[in-house]
């Protein structure tokens, strides 16, 4: 077991229980353990990126094109959509692939794989890729993302989450409390597992992990998770901020947890401050995507993100498709390195980040200093402007029972404030929510207000606090930005 604030290779004369336990797979064999082969290969990978993360950018650059090349030559071969694609960029079977071949490689939207649909799948996957899944994103936009992916992927993204795990020094013995959408019926009390993840119990002993289903009502939720008191809590950020609502209002606390880890949706700064205000605990997040994996982890030493570039290259482009300067923000490019069954060659995920310049922790992967949003979220303002709207002020700015809200744009002048409450707001209360979104809005919208005894989360337990039914045109995640105040 790794002691908090210690490294993998740290572990120095401790005492038997902050060391790591590595678990043996070899009858009769305890100790020096002896793991199976899906443990080997998950340490071998964690000593492979111990050093890779600290190469230069070039060379990390170099390595991934190599592993493009080979991914380029097979969806050349086997995949229907890219036999075209490739051949019209100049891509062929005694071409290089080069930087100028990569950027005449057109940019493959959310719309391109909805359409192409089979055209995207191989006929033919290496064998030692493993076992073939599909896999089918949440459908936030009215029509889910169908990939196929493979068991090599999924071997990639375990040993990720394994170096998000090492990256920040959790204690491998404590209790984790997982809230998110289950693929089965979870009970109240939520359900019991023998580990964290499959990585975590595929090369060494870790403590139990209780999976909550996140769609139950937040204030039993918040019971059930202070009960358990776990070391560490694994939650969406909109559902974090209604725990610490209700955390507040209950009285209820968290001796034990040590951190927040969040996933599936934007982090903002108000919810990771009112967690450390309110938990006195940091806030870890990463950056993924269900048809690509993990994208990028948040640094072990301050809030900016690393590029996994062993397994995923990311670009970050300007309005005219050209890659970003540090400090400047664009629409998030990515490429799955390893994906062998439904490539996804320059796929625009519809985030946008700003991107940064290198990190003092050492890190040769590349910087992501803000994930901005998804460019579906961001309000239409009078003039044509798209930024993202901060609303979670919603909630101290009223000073009235809100459990939930969502906050809907029907038309350039029109917005729908849905709410969940303890109670029907009276003429005046109502009115000064109209004058708050206004201000948070920044224009002076028609708002019409309804009641809903809940507010649903989609299907995969992510919740939009807004949402946008005005249509994009197109390029509009590169062009009429306006970036968030700080």
């Amino acid at each position: 077991m790794l002691a908090r604030g210690m490294s993998a290779s740290d572990l120095g004369d401790l005492a038997p229980q902050d060391a790591i336990e590595f678990r043996s797979r070899l009858p009769g064999v305890a100790w020096p353990a002896v793991p199976d082969e899906r443990g080997m290969t998950m340490l071998a990978l964690q000593y492979q990126f111990e050093r890779t993360e600290r190469w230069a950018p070039e060379r990390l650059r170099r390595f991934q094109f190599q592993q493009l090349e080979i991914l380029l030559r097979h969806a050349a071969a086997h995949v229907p959509h890219y036999k075209e694609v490739l051949a019209r960029a100049g891509f062929g079977p005694e071409a290089a692939l080069t930087g100028e071949v990569w950027q005449r490689i057109p940019v493959l939207s959310r719309a391109d794989v909805q359409r192409e649909g089979a055209r995207l799948r191989a006929a033919a996957i290496p064998a030692f890729h493993g076992a073939v899944h599909e896999v089918v994103t949440s459908g936030s936009t009215g029509t889910p993302v169908r990939v196929l992916t493979t068991e090599l992927s999924g071997m990639l993204f375990d040993a990720v989450a394994l170096r998000e795990a090492f990256w920040h020094r959790r204690n491998f013995a404590g209790v984790v409390a997982v809230v998110r959408a289950p693929r089965i019926p979870i009970p109240k009390g939520g359900k019991r597992a023998a580990n964290w993840n499959r990585a975590i119990g595929a090369a060494l002993v870790g403590g139990p992990s209780v999976l909550f289903d996140c769609t139950r009502p937040a204030a039993d939720l918040a019971r059930s998770i202070a009960r358990l008191d776990p070391d560490y809590l694994l939650i969406y950020p909109s559902l974090l901020a209604e725990i610490l609502r209700e955390a507040e209002r209950q009285g209820l606390r968290f001796p034990a947890l040590a951190e927040v880890s969040t996933f599936g949706e934007h982090l903002s700064d108000e919810v990771r401050a009112a967690a450390r205000a309110e938990l006195d605990v940091p806030v870890c997040d990463v950056y993924s995507a269900e048809e690509v994996g993990y994208i990028a982890l948040q640094c072990p030493d301050c809030t900016a993100y690393h590029v996994q570039s062993e397994t995923v290259l990311v670009e970050v482009l300007d309005p005219e498709g050209r890659a970003c300067a540090p400090g400047a923000s664009g629409r998030v490019v990515v490429t799955p390195l390893h994906n062998f069954a439904s490539p996804l060659l320059r796929y625009d995920i519809g985030d946008r980040a700003e991107l940064g310049g290198p990190c003092t922790c050492g890190r040769g992967l590349p910087v992501l200093t803000r994930i901005l949003g998804r460019v579906r979220n961001m309000l239409v303002a009078p003039d044509g402007t798209r930024f993202w709207p901060r609303l979670n002020a919603l909630f101290k700015a009223s000073g009235l029972p809100i459990r939930q809200f969502q906050v809907i744009q029907r038309a350039p002048d029109r917005l729908e404030l849905r709410l969940a409450t303890a109670r029907p707001f009276v003429a005046a209360e109502e009115e000064g929510l109209r004058r708050i979104l206004r201000g948070l809005c920044r224009a002076d919208y028609i708002v019409e207000i309804s009641y809903h005894a809940a507010i649903p989360r989609g299907p995969s337990g992510k919740y939009e606090d807004f949402v946008c039914e005005i249509a994009a045109p197109a390029g509009v995640s590169a062009i009429g930005v306006a970036e968030p105040r700080e």
